[in-house]
């Protein structure tokens, strides 16, 4: 299946404040030709409920020839959970894009084709964090994890590992929340 028919059934199932995520120093060449779309991924982290800036960050993933996103399943362990509510759809689909939008960035601003786990990584983690800042009681285990480690210095590590290791099976289980996820009708995408 091509990349475009992956982020297709993404975000038939859920489309979607933090400060984009840390990136690489860029190289100021790549980063001024594709000013434009960083903006619009800046925005997208800025306003991940966005529906046009989720729409924006899947399009041009898909579209770009200069941008090479493979989705890696030991980056997505949200896709392993039985979900069927429309609002952790929705914030599963937030997850994806935050994955998407970190990838797309570091290539954008290096000029470099190719996957960077550690930059999806930091996509996936800023994109968990505002979706918490809404629903407090969205919790994906595997990613509480992920910030620990990553608080103790060990993003390169772990986001290697998960991509050259990933999960032989995705097990579907039920996601561990602590009270109903409700959104407002603004927040579905």
């Amino acid at each position: 299946m091509s990349i475009r028919n992956q982020l297709v059934v993404i975000s038939l199932t859920a489309l979607a404040g933090v400060t984009p995520p840390v990136m690489a120093q860029a190289d100021s060449s790549a980063a001024s030709r594709n000013r434009e779309i960083l903006a619009q991924v800046d925005s997208f982290f800025a306003h991940p409920f966005s529906r046009s800036l989720g729409r924006a960050v899947l399009t041009a993933a898909s579209d770009r020839a200069d941008v090479m996103v493979s989705l890696q399943p030991g980056l997505m362990p949200w896709m392993c959970y039985d979900d069927r509510p429309a609002e952790l759809k929705t914030l599963n689909g937030i997850l994806t894009l935050g994955y998407l939008a970190g990838d797309m960035r570091s290539q954008l601003q290096s000029g470099k084709k190719g996957d960077d786990p550690q930059a999806a990584l930091r996509g996936i983690l800023a994109a968990y964090s505002s979706i918490q800042l809404r629903v407090p009681n969205y919790s994906v285990p595997e990613i509480e994890r992920w910030k620990q480690a990553t608080e103790n210095g060990q993003m390169a590590r772990l986001a290697d590992s998960l991509v050259q290791h990933p999960p032989r099976s995705c097990t579907k289980r039920p996601l561990r929340l602590t009270g109903p996820v409700t959104l407002s009708p603004s927040d579905t995408l």
